[in-house]
């Protein structure tokens, strides 16, 4: 837990750190500005033919996907249940707000990146082509611990579920009476 913290923190404070220099460069509020209408300006409204076709094709799945993953994924049954009772809706909605910042913050130096008319040449990492391209070289090192820490996140939050699932199993095992160092080769017969 205390790893995803540091990472949390280190993924915050790029976040934080790049936004602002962004916004700060030549022209980066009016690319923010022009980038809300897409590369080629054609998204003017959320209403209009376009507006909706990306909505329904990208925003709608993409937040009704998002919103879904809590309640398939281990992990965050394993987070509601570690926490006190009362304290669950506040720790969810702390912990959403903080997240919150993540993809609004990289939303942001997309927008920004289509103001510029900037052109990914791979779509697969086009926020580090657009950072290695819009910052100093240095800034590449931290965007890319950044991006580790996001992925070492999950697999710590999966490392937390897990080792919860298996406290569990373990004090099952010691009240059906076996001994505490033979906890190990029962374990399957909990299940």
């Amino acid at each position: 837990m205390i790893t995803d913290a540091m990472q949390m923190v280190l993924i915050l404070g790029c976040c934080l750190l790049l936004v602002p220099w962004a916004l700060s460069m030549p022209g980066g509020y009016s690319a923010l500005v022009n980038g809300l209408h897409g590369i080629n300006g054609n998204y003017q409204s959320l209403v209009s033919d376009s507006g909706i076709a990306l909505f329904l094709g990208f925003g709608l799945p993409a937040a009704l996907g998002l919103m879904a993953g809590p309640f398939g994924d281990q992990c965050f049954w394993q987070r509601a249940f570690s926490i006190k009772e009362g304290k669950i809706a506040k720790a969810f909605a702390l912990g959403t707000g903080v997240f919150a910042i993540v993809p609004l913050s990289m939303g942001i130096l997309g927008f920004i990146a289509a103001g510029y008319g900037y052109s990914a040449t791979d779509k697969g990492i086009v926020n580090y082509e657009l950072v290695a391209q819009l910052f100093p070289e240095w800034v590449t090192l931290p965007f890319l611990f950044m991006v580790i820490s996001g992925l070492l996140s999950t697999i710590d939050s999966n490392l937390c579920a897990a080792a919860s699932l298996v406290t569990d199993a373990k004090k099952k095992t010691l009240k059906c009476g076996i001994q505490k160092r033979q906890w190990q080769c029962c374990f399957w017969q909990v299940f």
